[in-house]
């Protein structure tokens, strides 16, 4: 439970009761069983409680996540209505919200970030008709939305397993097409090892649009031409990211994905950055009170 709280710590992000139950990495029986363990570690000092919440730092942050939380319910309203548009280009097959959002809670300044799927080997083509509507009506504006990650319906699993990417899988809200997000959800069951307690986002998310101009397109960039077009679209997307990102001391295979099925574009390493902090507040936590947690690496369970 420290370890659960001291990772949401990094984000200044208190949990419910319930949100520790799904994010524990121990089986527990019920959230009354994990409750009155957790009120023991508050009691103890190890832990902090407010409002239903508990956290490690301040009690300011309860604070900060309400104000959040009233922020998020205007932001979750544009994030459905932006995934419905999103939904309608071609290529797309459902849009899942992802980043802060995701989790209930939006700060100033915050983007509005999807993840999408795609049709079969149309990942690189659906990114470039994403890329070029928001760089020309949007002034490649991230707050109404940033794609960081396209993957085909048919490459569902995600290779990096550790404790960043499973939380992300796990806070992931459906938007459109909630089947497709389900088939996500199976093909990265792996999640579980890391939230044994984790239930499935009970969201239902909107059907997948239609409409004459996304048929069209589809069926013009269909067979040899969409192929051609979507192999074309990856060696310019890619070959940009590389000149662009060079410089940057990250991951890039992990970072800046560009496989033939996925495109992700991740170029602050967040992932990194965030497993690198985990393990010095373990570290830290240890000293000050003289406990042992483990798992400080963060790449397993």
């Amino acid at each position: 439970m420290v370890r659960t709280l001291l990772y949401y710590h990094i984000f200044d992000f208190p949990l419910s009761v319930d949100e520790v139950f799904r994010f524990a990495p121990t089986v527990w029986r019920d959230t009354a069983e994990l409750e009155e363990a957790v009120a023991g570690l508050a009691a103890a000092g190890l832990i902090g409680g407010d409002r239903g919440f508990f956290f490690i730092g301040r009690e300011s942050h309860v604070d900060e996540r309400l104000a959040d939380e009233v922020r998020a319910r205007d932001a979750l309203q544009r994030a459905a209505r932006w995934s419905g548009f999103i939904a309608r280009f071609p290529h797309v097959r459902g849009v899942a919200v992802s980043g802060t959002l995701s989790k209930g809670v939006m700060k100033e300044g915050d983007d509005l970030d999807y993840l999408v799927y795609t049709e079969p080997g149309r990942v690189w083509l659906c990114r470039l008709w994403l890329m070029g509507f928001k760089k020309v009506f949007l002034l490649n504006s991230h707050h109404r939305f940033c794609i960081n990650y396209l993957m085909d319906e048919d490459h569902l699993e995600i290779p990096d397993r550790d404790l960043f990417t499973a939380t992300e899988i796990a806070w992931l809200l459906p938007t459109v097409n909630r089947s497709i997000h389900d088939r996500f959800v199976e093909a990265n069951a792996w999640i579980e090892e890391f939230f044994p307690n984790w239930r499935r986002c009970p969201n239902a998310g909107e059907p997948l649009p239609g409409g004459l101009v996304k048929k069209v397109a589809e069926t013009c960039a269909g067979g040899v031409v969409g192929r051609w077009l979507d192999g074309w679209s990856h060696r310019v997307i890619s070959r940009r990211n590389e000149r662009r990102y060079r410089h940057l001391e990250i991951q890039h295979d992990v970072a800046l994905r560009s496989e033939k099925h996925a495109s992700k574009h991740h170029p602050r390493a967040f992932r990194e950055r965030v497993l690198r902090r985990l393990s010095d507040e373990i570290g830290a936590f240890e000293s000050k009170h003289g406990v042992a947690l483990g798992g400080r690496g963060a790449a397993t369970p």
